[in-house]
């Protein structure tokens, strides 16, 4: 093979995966702040907006328990109608809320309450051994069973007013209006010409992070290839399992009497790992090599499969080469260094976003550090089309655990492979 022809193809069997946010897509850091300015220059709430920037971070910190209850969740879904409802519920004025909507929400912090409780209930139930983690779970479940009348009907009430659709959909031309949108197809088509096979590894919720992929032309090119943790955390199978733990929960028995039954102690431990793929974890990215292994040009299919990401045959004939591009040190980087050693892939960290000032290089160990670090896109789009080889990345020829080693620590188990069944035994 002569040098030429070697080069033109310098990335074979190498994958490259890139984050969305912050990476592909570049919102203005402070979109929202221009669209809650553009709302209170209509209307006079009874907020300053310095009041009204923080009431609205405080509503979108609240977004897994609003998830809870069958609202959108604000974390993911911003500028819904349901979560400015529940802004102007939480923050507004009296007089506000009574000449807009004729409601008089004498009890309208006990919500806000209600939901902060929640969400404290959440954050609790990633914490602990196995066992307070059930017994917490149940208290949750039993909370967002009955959650607050003065909250919820509100909400709709308050969602369905012409005022509040006109704001949402306000708000979502802000958000469009608000980001930079770089042409990166012919990037991608040349990274693809060198070998690379390109994915996408994010947070949140595929319907979500595909329109963004639209909105910026690049939905054909990643088609199959969109991994988010949505659908890891969702795998096939797992609504048999919640259903099995919910109808536990339902006879009222204590949590240490519920977990004798073997049944339920398989269903649990099931709950827990898959919980722990729902966001940019150790375990979450060892699922997504495992998906890219099993099935490279589709991952995307695999991730959503349990047993596709339990078999590790597939490593045997597919070791994997991998580079992680992204913005977020302690989601795109530290996750990756901590489940494959230092110098286990190759790790790119863009620092052109809203988070390139945290965890700047200068503050990390050396053997904590990303593998490279860019400020900007042009100097990335060069290394990777002209400086990157095949050769420079390592290769993760053993397969990752896609269980979460605190769970196994915990519990003194050994990681099993384990079909989403309900005979499956992992304890």
């Amino acid at each position: 093979m002569n040098e030429s022809s070697s080069t033109s193809r310098q990335l074979e069997g190498v994958v490259i995966a890139f984050d969305i946010d912050n990476t592909l897509l570049s919102p203005h850091p402070n979109a929202y702040r221009h669209t809650i300015d553009q709302y209170l220059s209509f209307h006079d709430i009874g907020l300053l907006p310095e009041e009204a920037y923080k009431a609205h971070e405080k509503i979108r910190a609240m977004g897994n328990a609003l998830e809870a209850i069958g609202l959108p969740n604000s974390i993911h879904h911003r500028g819904t109608p349901e979560t400015l409802a529940l802004y102007l519920i939480g923050y507004a004025s009296d007089k506000f809320m009574y000449e807009k909507f004729g409601l008089n929400l004498m009890e309208r912090c006990l919500s806000l309450e209600w939901l902060n409780e929640v969400s404290e209930l959440i954050r609790t139930g990633c914490e602990g051994d196995w066992h307070s983690r059930f017994t917490t779970y149940i208290e949750y479940r039993n909370r967002v069973k009955r959650p607050p009348a003065t909250l919820v009907d509100p909400v709709r009430i308050i969602a369905e007013s012409k005022l509040v659709q006109d704001w949402s959909a306000t708000y979502a031309d802000a958000e469009r209006d608000n980001v930079e949108i770089i042409d990166f197809a012919p990037l991608m088509r040349k990274l693809q010409s060198l070998g690379a096979n390109l994915v996408i590894i994010t947070e949140g919720r595929y319907a979500l992070q595909s329109e963004k992929l639209n909105r910026i032309g690049l939905a054909e090119l990643f088609k199959n290839r969109i991994l988010v943790t949505e659908s890891a955390a969702r795998p096939d199978g797992i609504e048999d399992i919640e259903r099995i733990i919910a109808n536990a929960i339902e006879t009222g028995t204590q949590a240490e009497e519920l977990l004798k039954d073997q049944r339920i102690r398989n269903a649990w431990g099931t709950k827990l790992l898959t919980d722990a793929w729902a966001g940019k974890s150790p375990a979450f990215f060892a699922r997504c090599l495992h998906a890219i292994a099993a099935r490279p040009a589709a991952p995307q299919q695999a991730l959503s499969d349990s047993e596709a990401t339990v078999n590790d045959e597939h490593w045997q004939t597919n070791p994997t080469r991998f580079v992680m591009v992204g913005d977020r040190y302690e989601k795109d980087i530290e996750p990756l260094i901590e489940l494959l050693g230092p110098g286990g892939c190759t790790t790119i960290r863009l620092t052109q976003g809203r988070y390139g000032r945290l965890h700047p290089l200068g503050e990390l160990e050396p053997h904590r550090r990303p593998t490279h670090t860019f400020e900007h896109w042009d100097a990335l789009h060069a290394f990777l089309t002209t400086k990157l080889h095949s050769h420079d990345v390592p290769v993760i020829d053993v397969a990752p655990s896609v269980i979460h080693e605190k769970l196994i620590e915990q519990n003194g188990c050994s990681p099993k492979p384990y079909p989403m069944s309900i005979g499956s035994s992992l304890f």
